[in-house]
């Protein structure tokens, strides 16, 4: 059970295992305890009252076809130095497994290198690598787009008609409370567009260490009938990086996705990363789970 006193713990945990991401009480308390689909389940191990590994399953909704069904997010895996190599990260992670199968959750999560194998052996499924795209912001493409959008401070329930009209066949829930949710992270800037008020959803971050300057698509989703639109939002996005002095354009889009003939089109090309997606179905008959094309977007996770 995570007291609030254990939020300071979890705050200096992983500042130790992971020195080079800012990580604040406000953080922490967004991440785990506001999220509209509920609270996270926090797995910890304690040495006497300090915190020294964590296994952390944040709750999400999952639309599976027309049905939207309750998820886990795994993520902040972590232990520190000096008490690694004695098997938390195993035992935290079977009784997740444990939780989500008799609770009937689908799992997803994006495990860097050194906990990868603690996934494929508790029975998560590889569904892909991570599906990165990127795009040389170009100067000179004569195009420009044609529709309108318009910047918003949160999303309402036109954001949530629009997702609806989306026939992807599986993927996190994005409606508006998850949206402004995950638009919400503090210290972060979001760019966020409705196109043609009720036709598409458009977010975009700007990412900068000082020598470069990268634009992410956090969201792109449009209505089925609409999908020339996905073209025009890909044009707006490279004047929005262009404008900014972004050197390159990156988004996350699976293979067989809906709109991965019109990224191959525009210019965008995979990249080859080590590092996986892996999934968990909540039933042996969650065949859509494991073999069907998830909506994926950097949206989804931080790993950028």
């Amino acid at each position: 059970c995570i007291r609030d006193r254990d939020i300071d713990q979890i705050v200096a945990l992983r500042q130790a295992c992971m020195p080079h991401v800012v990580t604040t009480r406000e953080l922490i308390e967004w991440q785990f305890f506001d999220h509209p689909a509920g609270s996270a389940r926090v797995y910890v191990i304690r040495s006497r009252e300090d915190i020294v590994s964590m296994y952390t399953a944040v709750q999400q909704n999952i639309r599976v076809g027309d049905t939207v069904r309750k998820g886990r997010m795994v993520q902040d895996v972590m232990t520190l130095p000096d008490y690694r190599s004695r098997g938390y990260l195993n035992q935290q992670g079977f009784r997740c497994w444990q939780d989500m199968t008799e609770t009937g959750e689908i799992g997803y999560t994006f495990p860097n290198q050194h906990s990868e194998k603690s996934f494929r052996r508790t029975g998560w499924k590889e569904l892909s690598r991570i599906p990165l795209r990127i795009f040389n912001v170009s100067q000179g493409i004569q195009k420009h787009s044609a529709h309108a959008y318009r910047m918003v401070e949160e999303f309402t329930s036109q954001a949530t008609d629009i997702w609806r009209q989306c026939s992807f066949p599986i993927g996190v829930h994005r409606d508006a409370a998850y949206l402004n949710w995950r638009y919400s992270k503090p210290n972060c800037v979001y760019s966020r567009f409705l196109i043609d008020n009720d036709k598409g959803v458009l977010v975009l971050k700007l990412f900068s260490d000082g020598s470069k300057c990268v634009a992410h698509i956090c969201e792109l989703f449009v209505v089925d009938h609409h999908q020339s639109i996905v073209e025009d939002a890909l044009l707006f996005s490279n004047e929005f990086a262009r404008k900014q002095n972004a050197g390159s354009l990156t988004c996350w889009l699976p293979d067989q996705h809906n709109y991965t003939r019109v990224y191959d089109t525009f210019g965008f090309k995979s990249e080859r990363l080590d590092r996986f997606v892996f999934v968990k179905p909540a039933l042996p008959s969650d065949h859509m789970v494991t073999e069907y094309p998830w909506h994926f977007s950097q949206g989804d996770s931080d790993v950028y």
